[in-house]
């Protein structure tokens, strides 16, 4: 039965399409078989099949949503985590650092995400002393490795693990970056 259907799904696409190339299909069993061109066909091992490229990863989006001076003597800045990822983020904390040039580091603020279900999203004000918003030359975003999201938790997490799972989107308010 299960070599009949293969054939039947091989001489179905091998006749019906002869020019196309190789054709992944999974069987009613959950077997990946790969049809080739040449109108043989194999089984596709787990280990073979293509990973989805670094574009088509899921991740959780930080953006940043106002920028604003406060009386010239601090600068306070609002960011969003959206959770695109497949599982809850239970904790992440992110380090923003400001900085005065390409290489002065000002003042650092740690704020921690917690309990973002897929889809939800998360507000977080940041307020850096003593600093005009002007003065800021770009914001960096920081891993400390503390985080419990999916298989990452606070005890296995190293700096950098967690904000691998984080997409930067880019500001016309400041330049921030990892």
């Amino acid at each position: 039965m299960h070599r009949n259907l293969i054939r039947i799904l091989l001489s179905t696409f091998l006749f019906a399409q002869p020019a196309l190339a190789a054709v992944e299909l999974i069987t009613p069993e959950g077997q990946r078989v790969r049809l080739n061109d040449d109108h043989t066909w194999d089984y596709v091992s787990p280990d073979s099949a293509q990973q989805p490229s670094e574009s088509q990863q899921p991740y959780a989006l930080l953006r940043v949503s106002h920028f604003d001076e406060l009386d010239g003597r601090a600068c306070r800045l609002g960011v969003i985590l959206q959770n695109n990822l497949p599982y809850k983020i239970k904790s992440l904390a992110i380090r923003f650092s400001a900085y005065k040039s390409e290489s002065i580091p000002y003042d650092s603020v740690t704020r921690s995400f917690s309990e973002i279900k897929p889809t939800d999203r998360q507000y977080r004000k940041l307020l850096f002393r003593n600093i005009e918003c002007s003065a800021i030359h770009h914001i960096k975003v920081e891993d400390p490795g503390h985080c419990s999201m999916g298989k990452l938790d606070r005890f296995s997490a190293q700096s950098g693990d967690c904000i691998e799972h984080i997409k930067i989107e880019p500001s016309e308010l400041v330049k921030i970056s990892e």
